[in-house]
């Protein structure tokens, strides 16, 4: 973690393993973005012994709705598809160690018994929603966008398992998308010819997601953490969240 203390027009420092001016420039994928635009929520249902884990997925844009309905041994699959996507051991400046390590070991396991059992159904359901919830937020991350293999083949994954490579789907979502997309550019564009100015800007809308708060007070100085994985908070209110989970409230990254 990094301390700051932040005045009015001051500027706190970046993480110390890449600035975040080079994380800001980094452009989102396709696949990536399209993933900005989409949000879900995951059920479940049993018949007799058959239960299917159904996810509702919302693309805020076009206003459409889907529900995708399977069965645990098909979210197993895409478990390993996905980590066979991460390749591991790769080099980068991303967190893929630690998302890695998560999907390994917090994806819900098989059971021999009583996998119909309310019980088990409801810690599957939570578990597996947490898992696609932690995923998602790693990929709409700039900063681990700084990994080919997570702009490309993981978000290209998880993009597929989201929309069931519905090729209907994908051409109703892909006018929405493109349009983003060259909205994206033109402002990185604009900015870029404005550096100075857009800098002083955006230290002026940045804001704690814990208070909601301007991390620069208007009137006097605030001090600051900045975590590891990039994500800046108001001391006390970050105090007290760490003191409840060890881990960054927005991404999820573990706090040593």
């Amino acid at each position: 973690m990094h301390s700051h203390k932040r005045c009015p027009g001051a500027i706190a420092s970046p993480p110390s393993y890449c600035s975040s001016r080079s994380v800001d420039s980094n452009p989102m994928t396709h696949a990536a973005l399209r993933l900005e635009h989409i949000s879900f929520e995951l059920t479940a249902s049993v018949k007799r012994s058959d239960v299917r884990y159904e996810l509702h997925a919302f693309h805020r844009t076009t206003r459409t709705r889907w529900t995708l309905s399977r069965s645990f041994d098909e979210y197993r699959s895409f478990q390993k598809r996905l980590l066979a996507a991460m390749q591991q051991g790769h080099t980068c400046h991303a967190e893929c160690p630690w998302l890695y390590s998560f999907v390994t070991s917090y994806f819900p396991r098989s059971a021999l018994f009583r996998s119909s059992s309310s019980c088990v159904v409801q810690k599957r359901q939570d578990a597996l929603e947490k898992c696609l919830r932690q995923i998602h937020a790693f990929l709409l991350n700039r900063q681990n966008h700084l990994s080919c293999a997570v702009t490309q083949e993981v978000a290209r994954e998880f993009t597929s398992f989201i929309m069931n490579d519905d090729a209907e789907l994908s051409l109703l979502l892909q006018s929405a998308d493109s349009s983003s997309i060259s909205t994206e550019k033109e402002g990185r564009a604009s900015s870029s010819s404005v550096l100075s100015s857009t800098d002083d800007e955006s230290e002026d809308d940045a804001h704690c997601v814990l208070c909601s708060e301007n991390l620069a007070s208007a009137t006097n100085c605030t001090y600051t953490t900045v975590l590891d994985c990039g994500h800046e908070f108001h001391d006390e209110c970050i105090v007290s969240h760490l003191n409840k989970a060890l881990s960054c409230p927005v991404c999820g990254h573990h706090v040593h």
